[in-house]
């Protein structure tokens, strides 16, 4: 399960954001800024692991793991500048080029809301 907007700082302990029977990874927001952050929950039973990518701190909020041969990650992409400065787009670029040749489901809020789904064009 993938989560955006967790608003959940370094004052949330993990215990706090704990489910029973799953694993979490998550990525809080590091400005003072309120909003942002990731989380993803994976069954304990698929055995997951964290995946780190190398833009880790170059983007943004987003957050990895592994299950088998499946890299699982979730973004969250802030159309706030203050947050995350003028280059957000090349920088999702990155990583989303970095994690193109393995088997990878991404999920996330992108806010990307003038593309034409039907022409693939903003």
């Amino acid at each position: 399960m993938g989560v955006t907007e967790t608003w959940a700082t370094d004052s949330i302990l993990d215990s706090e954001l704990d489910l029973e029977g799953y694993q979490k990874f998550r990525c809080d927001r590091q400005t003072c800024n309120r909003g942002g952050g990731v989380l993803i929950y994976v069954k304990d039973t698929l055995n997951p692991t964290e995946y780190q990518t190398k833009t880790l701190g170059l983007y943004g909020e987003h957050v990895w793991c592994q299950v088998g041969t499946l890299l699982i990650g979730v973004c969250y992409r802030s159309t706030n500048t203050a947050v995350v400065g003028q280059d957000n787009d090349s920088r999702l670029l990155e990583i989303l080029h970095e994690v193109s040749d393995k088997h990878v489901l991404i999920m996330g809020d992108f806010n990307y809301p003038n593309i034409d789904w039907a022409t693939w064009f903003r």
